[in-house]
Order: C-alpha cells, then structure tokens, then sequence
C-alpha cells in the first residue's frame, strides 16, 4: 500500500470518527432539548404539572422516544398523577421538513395509565377536558404584526396508544382495562395546529378513560354506583370536543372506547369521536 492510499485511508477515517463524534453530541443535545421543552412547555399548555425522564434520539431517522412522560393532576386531587406512559414513540418525516412541512409517520404510545380521582361533583379527568376545551385557538387579531411567524400546521399519518390501565380511585378502589385508541390522517384534510393535535390526542383518550368509568357501573363499590352520569363529568358539550369543529381532525379507526358495561358517552358510539364534519 503506498503512502499516498494510507494517507487518504488515515484521512478517511478521521472524518468518519469526527462525523461519529458530531452526530453523537447532536443526539444527545437534542434529546436534552426535547426534555427540557417538554418539561417547561407541558405545564402551560395543559396547566397541570408534566415531566419526561429521558429522550432518546436518532435525528436521521427521524425517530424520537420519550420514556415516563407523566401529567400531574389538577389541584385538590391526592392520586400520584393523572395520566402516565411508559414510552412514546414519534417517527418524522425528515424529508418533508425540506418542503416545509411538519409530517409524523407514526406516534405510537405504549404503556398508558390514568388516576381516575373525584371529589364531589367534578373529577381529575374532567377539569383537564374544561381546560382543554378551553385551549380552542382563538381567532388572529386584526392589528398582528406583519412580521410575525404563524406555528406551521402538524399532520400525523398514524397516532396510537396501546391498551392499558385506568385506577380508580374511589371508595375501595378498582383497576380497569383502557382500550387502546388508532387515529389517521389528522390534519391531512385541513390545518391543524400544535396546540390543535396536542388537544385532540388527548381529548380522545380522556374521553375514552370517562367511558371507562361510566362503563364500570354497579361493578365499582358504592362510591361508583350509578357511575352512568360520570361519562359527561360536569363537562358541557363534551361530546363535541374531540371533534373540534375542525377539517382535518382525522379519524378513528374501529371503536374508540367502549365502556365495560357497554354505555358510551353521549348515549352514542365513539367510533367517530374523532371525525371531522364531512
């Protein structure tokens, strides 16, 4: 081998190691990114507390992991937390960036539990929905600056969340099975902003986790009995949140929720729960 080809071959390899060593403090800066977004970002938009513990990245695949994403409850509840996963996939579409678009492939959760925690008249789980509805993007004032950036739309192909587990806590206690939930298209069919994808995601599981209980009826102890007015919650026109008025909201694929004792929100299957006015 002459000097020369050793030379390029001595070249060659330090550029794959530098490479190596770039991509590497890129992944591990953008996972720290993420967290700390997620972390700080969470707790206003939905007004409870949320924390992420770790963020796994593979930036040229466009995969992301968050692992133990937790959203704390509203205040005046004693449950430990609201809602917990024990990971949540995201796959971009990197290519789509360059045509400035925002495209998720799939976002997959895995692992979901909720705390179904009441006081009185009102629930954990329905003051978020109240909060949710309330995060309806309002209409652009007439005097915004010019300069000013709108958030671009999201579209999502696939969203997912695995079966898990609802805890309800109270009187003695129960846990029940929460089924799991399949989205597509969201935003295909029309604009949907950020805070537009984060309350429908979660609308549509919520909604699903008040079907549960409402499901639950003389099977729960005597706190739950005649659990059929829980679905609703004290929450006016929730049967309308998860279709937000809005095109593009996506669709639900099969049966979105369906209580134990069969009762679904609204006296009305959810199938569509997550459809769009077509």
């Amino acid at each position: 081998m002459s000097r020369t080809t050793r030379r390029i071959g001595r070249v060659i390899g330090i550029a794959l190691v530098t490479l190596a060593v770039v991509l590497l403090l890129v992944t591990l800066r953008l996972g720290t990114l993420i967290r700390t977004a997620v972390n700080t970002m969470g707790p206003p938009l939905l007004g409870v507390p949320v924390s992420v513990e770790s963020v796994a990245v593979h930036p040229l695949q466009g995969r992301f992991k968050l692992h133990a994403l937790t959203i704390g409850n509203p205040e005046g509840y004693s449950s430990e937390y609201l809602f917990r996963l024990d990971d949540m996939r995201l796959e971009l579409a990197v290519a789509d960036l360059f045509k400035g678009k925002t495209r998720f492939k799939e976002i997959v959760i895995e692992g979901p539990h909720v705390w179904y925690d009441r006081k009185l008249t009102r629930s954990n789980v329905g003051d978020l929905l109240e909060h949710l509805e309330q995060m309806a993007p309002a209409e652009q004032p007439a005097d915004k600056p010019r300069d000013s950036k709108p958030a671009k739309p999201v579209i999502i192909d696939r969203f997912e969340m695995k079966e898990g587990t609802v805890g309800i806590k109270v009187g003695v206690g129960m846990k029940l099975p929460l089924p799991g939930i399949e989205l597509k298209d969201m935003g295909r069919d029309g604009a949907l902003m950020p805070v537009q994808i984060v309350r429908l995601i979660f609308v549509n599981i919520f909604k699903g986790v008040l079907n549960v209980v409402a499901g639950a009826g003389d099977l729960a102890v005597e706190g739950l009995k005649g659990a059929g007015g829980l679905a609703a919650d004290g929450i006016k026109g929730a049967g309308g949140l998860a279709a937000d008025g809005i095109k593009g909201a996506g669709k639900a694929v099969g049966g979105l929720v369906s209580g134990i004792g069969g009762r679904l929100l609204g006296g009305s299957g959810a199938t569509n729960a997550a459809a769009a006015d077509e």
